[in-house]
């Protein structure tokens, strides 16, 4: 099969242009658009065009901290929700490239509704990290050079207090057998009609500005633990591009992905997103886990 010409694909372009234009190594960026069947020649050329020709100078490469003994990735790689009765209706992802699970039903449609009408109180427009640019508000917010990027809105649930919220940490925790000081806190975002998360990966990039300021301490994320609050009538689905799959969504059914190979490097092919909400509104429950406890 011939590669692809990644001019051919406006999605990955952009992706390019945002990682290129904060920073990234451009070697690291070619062999994650190798990986997904894009020829050498079309990526050489995009990232020779001038539309990404203006890029914030590269952070110079530093050893990043250790990771310690604590941290054992070959167990992080078998969750609890892999082990027989666990409790939950798993189903495995069949795919060479990523490890990734659906638990259907994983929250039931009154729970659901209860944790959207939370959200309703406390929702902000969503950010990204990018380089030095995060606020004083967010620790993790900045402004994306690309205004299309992350169109959604968001909401903390650490500024609530309600039993359903603490109920849900503790189901997800349990889901994946990870303690919750792993974990960062639980967000719900909203999406409507038109808004999106363009691909991303959620790791922070090693040997970053981003990395060093956001993961040095308490590690780079391990986990992705997604669960879906809303049916969407038409769009919305979330795109794993290096596996080739669109997950609809479907209220109560978590997505949960790991963002690691079992030896601990980051997996570029936990890149995805969110696409286009075509008719409706999705709301989704997202909640991270850390190499190492965030207390």
């Amino acid at each position: 099969m011939s590669s692809k010409n990644i001019k051919q694909f406006p999605e990955w372009l952009e992706w390019l242009k945002s990682n290129y234009e904060r920073g990234c190594n451009p070697a690291e960026l070619t062999e994650i658009l190798l990986k997904n069947g894009f020829s050498q020649d079309s990526i050489a050329e995009a990232i020779k065009n001038p539309t990404t020709a203006k890029r914030k100078p590269a952070a110079k490469k530093q050893t990043s901290k250790k990771r310690g003994p604590s941290v054992d990735f070959m167990r992080l790689s078998k969750p609890r929700l892999l082990e027989p009765n666990n409790g939950f209706s798993v189903r495995e992802h069949p795919n060479s490239k990523l490890q990734i699970f659906f638990v259907d039903d994983f929250l039931s449609a009154q729970q659901c509704q209860q944790l959207v009408d939370l959200s309703a109180k406390i929702l902000r427009p969503s950010t990204i990290t990018q380089s030095f640019l995060s606020t004083a508000n967010d620790p993790y917010a900045a402004q994306s050079t690309d205004s299309d990027f992350r169109t959604s809105h968001t909401a903390d649930f650490d500024r609530l207090s309600d039993p359903i919220v603490d109920e849900v940490d503790q189901r997800i925790c349990q889901c994946l057998g990870i303690d919750a000081p792993f974990a960062e806190i639980t967000q719900v975002q909203r999406y409507d009609v038109g808004q999106q998360f363009k691909l991303h990966t959620d790791y922070f990039e090693p040997h970053s500005e981003e990395y060093e300021k956001f993961a040095s301490a308490q590690g780079n994320r391990t986990w992705t633990f997604m669960v879906y609050l809303s049916d969407v009538p038409k769009g919305g689905g979330t795109h794993f591009s290096a596996i080739d799959s669109i997950i609809m969504p479907k209220k109560g059914m978590a997505v949960v992905w790991n963002n690691r190979y079992p030896n601990g490097d980051v997996n570029p092919d936990s890149i995805h997103a969110g696409l286009p909400v075509e008719e409706g509104q999705k709301f989704v429950i997202t909640k991270w886990f850390r190499e190492r406890s965030l207390k």
